[in-house]
């Protein structure tokens, strides 16, 4: 009898580490193949850029049951359930909210230091950690309502979480956010809106040029910087 799978409990981390040790670049063409997804619509060129938009991609669509059905007929030689689902009683869905919640105090205590530095250090470390954690949060918080939360820590969360689903449904609302957000959240919403491009139709990069147009951030600022990248992006993807 077949164990069914439960997308919330697959540990995608290791998925990606398993599936880049047991496949190359010509071997990961022919199991999209089999999967029937076009690999030239995969963002990347590295296995492992590959490997992650894949897993993004089958994530977005309900389809890792069908990919972790594929990798077992391909590798058999690989455990599949026994290395990425995690065993009843070893983690559970509360666990990886609790750890994201502690990320959240930690980032929300940031001022309590008056070392600019130190603030720096903290939003880069837990931006980092959030992303790490980020497949793991898959259908475990309401993204919409985090990101109008009033607790900042909440709306890195969502924002970061977006920045690895790529889910372009949600760019509306990080545009709504991007003017009046702390200067941090700006600058990862606009390196998420960014990430996003690719997969934005006419009328979406239309809406992205015109909140960015009258988006005004400091000259000097790494805000600035990503605003102009991404409206020039948007200029060269109008002429081709």
């Amino acid at each position: 009898m077949k164990t069914k799978i439960n997308t919330t409990d697959i540990d995608f981390a290791t998925v990606r580490n398993q599936m880049a040790r047991a496949f190359d670049l010509s071997e990961l063409k022919t199991l999209c193949f089999d999967l029937n997804i076009n690999y030239q619509d995969l963002p990347g060129e590295t296995l492992n850029d590959k490997i992650r938009e894949l897993l993004k991609y089958c994530f977005r669509r309900d389809r890792i049951s069908h990919l972790i059905s594929v990798l077992k007929k391909t590798r058999p030689n690989i455990d599949w359930e026994a290395t990425i689902v995690r065993q009843e009683g070893e983690d559970d869905r509360s666990f990886d909210l609790l750890e994201a919640h502690s990320l959240i105090k930690q980032y929300n205590r940031r001022y309590q230091t008056l070392s600019k530095e130190k603030r720096i250090k903290t939003e880069n470390e837990v931006s980092y950690s959030l992303r790490e954690l980020a497949p793991r949060l898959f259908h475990k918080f309401d993204v919409a309502e985090w990101l109008a939360s009033a607790n900042p820590g909440k709306r890195l969360t969502a924002i970061v979480y977006l920045n690895w689903l790529q889910d372009i449904e949600y760019v509306p609302l990080l545009l709504t956010r991007v003017v009046d957000e702390e200067p941090f959240l700006q600058l990862y919403i606009l390196i998420t809106l960014n990430s996003m491009l690719d997969q934005a139709g006419e009328g979406l990069r239309d809406s992205i040029e015109a909140h960015l147009t009258a988006y005004t951030p400091p000259h000097s600022s790494t805000r600035y910087a990503w605003k102009t990248q991404i409206l020039s992006t948007l200029l060269s993807q109008k002429y081709h």
